[in-house]
């Protein structure tokens, strides 16, 4: 197809936005708080809220792309997330704007398994790793400009400013969508939608999220913990119970006997936890360590991000030539190794030991997310496409909340060097997880 370049260049753009906001405001917290007369506790929830919900409807918004097309739904995220950015951007009150990032968040929760599912169907097997490393590209670079690009918007701008800077990309991004990507077939339109089933997962997925963060915060046995732990038990066995009945369920169970996609999702989950993990550590080291600035340390660790981005595209060109698990399983080594040497050689900023460590990191990263995004599309049968994307996009933001909140929670208990050993477990686990699974392009049976 001549057009799948700019097809592919439209659908990242969803993808780019919808991350890019999720670190915009970290280092606008403290402004915001001082700005709306609120505390700093209070205002985390303008980081936490988008994330959950970020992550929690992606299986949601999936299902909804199979039922009206996800051409459709991309147009309607991209909408829907313009206008609560706007919102976001004009609002004085914290609660307001907690409201509206929650909003935001499930907003853009469609765009980036959109976009998956999209490329799939554009693109052949034998050239999707090509497509995802540049998709996985583009994540990596929002992640390495949202929080310097935040702090120079709050600086210059004003705090507003981090939530209009989006809509004007989004906005573009709807309308080029309107013209360039062609429409699907009427047919996925024809799918029944299990409305309860939908209710309970969603329920059960914030209740584990909330149950996480607020271990991390008030204690494991807290009254708050105690809440969220029956509520996440109850939601979850409500939600078997109903799929186990509806002849059409929200996620079929039978996704989870599909060994390749468990042992990709898996893998890649680790992986995430891993990379929220280097995020918050590396920095924390530093500083405690050695005492540098903020500043200082989120220059340094610039080195990550942008190793990612360089490596993704390159490692996506060879995806194609060599396979997806090759590449999987190289960058879970890589990671290992990486976290090996944050054990053994960690040091100071700009040192040899560090920045290679932060390389290695960076390439281990680059190869599994490129070639993950691109197994998962293979390995799974055309009628569970959507979902399966959806679910594995869950898992993989899940796992990096999830790894964020313990990591930081144990840090003052393991120290530095003990979370470094965990992180390295992790990565070994996902390398024995990675190898379970089977891809070629000959397990697709929807190109």
């Amino acid at each position: 197809m001549k057009n799948k370049y700019l097809i592919l260049l439209i659908v990242v753009i969803g993808a780019f936005v919808g991350n890019l906001e999720a670190v915009l405001p970290n280092t606008a917290v403290n402004v915001i708080a001082n700005s709306l007369g609120a505390s700093v506790n209070n205002s985390i929830w303008i980081l936490t809220i988008y994330t959950l919900l970020f992550a929690t409807f992606m299986p949601l918004a999936s299902k909804i792309g199979a039922i009206i097309g996800n051409r459709n739904l991309y147009i309607w995220s991209l909408i829907l997330f313009s206008v609560f950015s706007f919102l976001c951007g004009i609002t004085n009150s914290l609660v307001l704007l907690i409201i509206f990032r929650g909003l935001q968040g499930i907003a853009i929760s469609a765009c980036l398994p959109c976009a998956m599912v999209i490329i799939s169907h554009h693109f052949q097997a034998q050239e999707r790793g090509k497509a995802m490393g540049i998709l996985g590209m583009v994540v990596a670079s929002s992640t390495a400009i949202g929080a310097p690009l935040g702090g120079i918007l709050t600086d210059y701008l004003g705090w507003h400013s981090i939530f209009y800077i989006v809509a004007p990309l989004s906005i573009l991004a709807f309308l080029s969508t309107l013209f360039v990507i062609p429409k699907e077939d009427k047919s996925t339109g024809k799918t029944s939608f299990d409305f309860y089933g939908a209710i309970f997962f969603s329920s059960f997925m914030i209740f584990l999220m909330l149950l996480i963060s607020a271990a991390s915060k008030s204690g494991v046995f807290s009254v708050s913990n105690g809440i969220f732990a029956v509520l996440t038990i109850v939601s979850f066995i409500a939600f078997i119970v109903v799929e186990k009945r509806v002849k059409s369920p929200f996620i079929p169970l039978q996704l989870f006997q599909n060994v390749s996609f468990n042992s990709i999702s898996i893998s890649r989950a680790l992986q995430m936890a891993m990379l929220y993990g280097s995020l918050f550590l590396i920095p924390l080291y530093w500083s405690e360590i050695y005492n540098h600035s903020p500043k200082e340390t989120g220059l340094a660790l610039f080195l990550l991000p942008i190793t990612i981005m360089i490596v993704s595209p390159i490692v996506g060109n060879y995806i194609d030539r060599l396979g997806s698990k090759l590449f999987m399983v190289l960058g879970m080594i890589f990671t290992s190794l990486g976290a090996l040497g944050l054990v053994i050689f960690s040091g100071d900023i700009w040192s040899v030991s560090m920045t290679i460590d932060l390389v290695i990191l960076g390439i281990g990263f680059a190869m599994m997310q490129s070639s993950a995004m691109a197994a998962v599309t293979l390995v799974l049968p055309k009628e569970q496409l959507n979902v399966g994307v959806g679910i594995f996009n869950m898992l993989t933001f899940a796992g990096g909340t999830i790894g964020l909140s313990l990591f930081s929670s144990l840090v003052e208990y393991t120290g530095f060097r003990g979370e470094f050993i965990i992180m390295l477990f992790a990565g070994l686990l996902g390398l024995l997880v990675s190898l379970k699974a089977k891809v070629s392009v000959k397990t697709e049976s929807h190109s």
